[in-house]
């Protein structure tokens, strides 16, 4: 998990930096309402999706199962294997939070505005 001046992996106020730094790239987005039979994306969707590397979206997909906010599982596909992802319970609560709290800086922002 992913440490930042003492805080652990919350930040100012509770926000969670797992959820948060992927969300801010709309990687969790992209999986909140997942409309697929197995309420799943697979690898390549979410990251043609996000528009970012393998490396990228691979670093994600290592910690945020750690964190309880991501489900993955992988089947056979031809002669390959193909990474599937889903947000957990967990997962989608942090992403809502967070959404929750960009919503109360955006309106902020516009009312002084």
């Amino acid at each position: 998990m992913e440490q930042g001046h003492g805080r652990g992996r919350h930040g100012a106020k509770g926000q969670d930096r797992q959820s948060s730094s992927l969300a801010e790239r709309g990687g969790l987005a992209g999986l909140r309402d997942v409309g697929t039979p197995v309420g799943a994306l697979d690898f390549a969707t979410v990251r043609e999706g996000l528009t970012a590397s393998n490396s990228v979206l691979s670093k994600h997909v290592r910690v945020l199962p750690d964190a309880g906010y991501l489900h993955t599982s992988k089947t056979p596909n031809a002669s390959r294997t193909r990474a599937w992802l889903a947000l957990t319970d967990t997962g989608r609560a942090a992403l809502d939070a967070h959404l929750a709290a960009l919503r109360r800086i955006a309106a902020k922002a516009t009312a002084t505005a």
